[in-house]
């Protein structure tokens, strides 16, 4: 038995350290777009996007991944607009043995959704993607829990690699399994292989490293910004965007004045015109977790899938409050993000990624900063 005595630490722990002075008088001077889009990714959950958020998401210049509970046919054609979420044997039954097709279209995504990143099986199926398709395709992987399994994956030809495991809200795999890599240990060892990788491939022409996409358990805005400030490339949200008026789901509203019964929430799904008003009324929905029964069946449903064999749910449904639009939110999110660059010297996101500089706190000091 061995063990490493090596600290692990979350996003949580962390508090980004500014500089002792700065030379950026306002924080309209920094620009927090990458391709001009935010370094945001959608989780492909069906309680987050579908097809008419994703108009909205994209507007609001937040990435979109279409996810695997809209029909495969369906994907596929909106696969040059947006990234699409695939399952393993969607990309080998179909992808791989449909080169000669796919190929004449333009430039397209594909994330290998699925929940443990660290199967062999999965590096081959990129390998074999890769080869066929060339720069033509755009790969996202994951979700890994172990850095070095960063360096596998990006050799095989990965573009973007979700890494975490059983941090997101609607996740219960790290609680049930004990699975776990802290986020903020997990980005900081992926950056510094992603770096290494990086001079090789400068000096040596060997595979270029994958983006780091940081993946759950993002509770608020801070916690994006210091995902980002640790080293990740981009920031997938679930929750967050899932509390959005735009994202798919059922919906519930009450009179602020109501008590919380439940005979005092009325389903507005049906009423197309009703608006946004928060001042008026409480909102709330169902958000859920993909490997849960309900997202299964969904993905079943919608893929017209027989006899198929449920897996154990590792996830959770949970009512959730509706606090905000997309609009709104994204808003929030620049002016926060663009405030953390002036205070840290950062005027582009390059700036942001090369940044070293924090320290993390005590759990009284936490406490202080987390109210």
């Amino acid at each position: 038995m061995s063990y490493k005595d090596t600290k692990l630490f979350g996003i949580r722990e962390v508090a980004i350290y500014p500089k002792p002075f700065t030379t950026i008088n306002s924080r309209s001077e920094c620009n927090p777009y990458i391709n001009k889009m935010l370094p945001l990714f959608t989780a492909p959950m069906s309680s987050v996007v579908d097809e008419e958020s994703a108009e909205i998401y994209t507007k609001n210049k937040i990435n979109v991944i279409i996810p695997r509970n809209i029909n495969f046919q369906k994907r596929l054609k909106l696969m040059t607009k947006y990234m699409i979420a695939i399952s393993l044997s969607e990309a080998n039954n179909y992808f791989i043995k449909n080169a000669a097709k796919l190929k004449k279209l333009k430039k397209f995504g594909i994330l290998i959704d699925i929940a443990n990143g660290h199967m062999k099986s999965m590096q081959d199926t990129i390998r074999n993607l890769r080869k066929i398709y060339k720069n033509k395709i755009v790969i996202m992987c994951g979700n890994i829990a172990n850095p070095i399994t960063f360096r596998y994956l990006s050799e095989a030809g990965a573009d973007f690699i979700r890494v975490g495991i059983g941090g997101g809200s609607g996740c219960l795999t790290a609680s049930n399994t004990g699975i776990f890599y802290p986020m903020g240990s997990l980005i900081l060892g992926c950056k510094k292989i992603q770096k290494q990788m990086m001079q090789s491939y400068l000096l040596n022409k060997s595979p270029k490293p994958a983006m780091i996409v940081a993946d759950g358990g993002m509770k608020n805005y801070d916690y994006i910004i210091k995902a980002l400030f640790l080293g990740a490339d981009y920031v997938m949200c679930g929750r967050i965007f899932s509390q959005a008026w735009e994202a798919p789901g059922e919906r519930w509203s009450k009179l602020k004045a109501d008590e919380d019964l439940k005979a005092n929430w009325h389903n507005i799904d049906k009423h197309d015109n009703f608006l946004f008003r928060p001042d008026l009324f409480d909102y709330k929905k169902v958000f859920y977790g993909m490997s849960t029964k309900k997202a299964q069946k969904e993905i079943a449903s919608a893929n017209c899938i027989e006899n198929c064999l449920f897996k154990t749910s590792e996830g959770v449904v949970k009512e959730i409050p509706i606090s905000y639009t997309i609009e709104g939110w994204t808003e929030n999110f620049i002016a926060y993000f663009t405030s953390a660059m002036s205070y840290t010297e950062c005027r582009t996101l390059k700036d942001v990624k090369e940044f070293d500089e924090y320290r993390l706190m005590t759990t009284e000091a936490q406490n202080s900063y987390n109210r």
